[in-house]
């Protein structure tokens, strides 16, 4: 009779154990790594769109440096300025150097990325871990 009690304990164990693992921590899991990836997505396209912005913040100071009028306040400072080449090397050196800028955060954008990939990867593998012990 022991003998008994316990294979019917052991199998409603082994039932408990596949429907809690089943019905309740694939699905908690699966649902977090949703997230996870939407807050990752969310941070990049944040990056992006900061990166996009800071740029053309800097061609418009640039732009206005070169446009202004001669009756602001500073005609005599940017004058100076254009007169000994400072303007003109500046507009050279952000010529030059914003693609290296540009090809710079597009590496830390893409460093983001394939970690984020890489935790995505490493979570669907204990999902399927997780599936394959509840099976057995």
């Amino acid at each position: 009779m022991p003998f008994v009690l316990m294979m019917i304990y052991s199998y409603i164990k082994m039932i408990f154990k596949k429907i809690t693992l089943t019905s309740v921590i694939v699905p908690l899991q699966i649902t977090f790594l949703i997230a996870l990836y939407i807050a990752k997505f969310a941070f990049l396209t944040f990056m992006v769109t900061i990166i996009v912005w800071l740029y053309n913040r800097i061609v418009y100071v640039f732009d206005l440096i070169n446009n202004l009028n001669s009756n602001t306040d500073f005609e005599l400072v940017i004058q100076f300025l254009k007169s000994i080449g400072f303007i003109q090397a500046l507009n050279d050196t952000f010529a030059y150097f914003s693609y290296v800028l540009v090809s710079f955060m597009v590496l830390m954008l893409t460093k983001i990325f394939i970690s984020a990939m890489q935790s995505i990867v490493d979570e669907y593998y204990k999902i399927g871990v997780l599936i394959q012990l509840g099976l057995k």
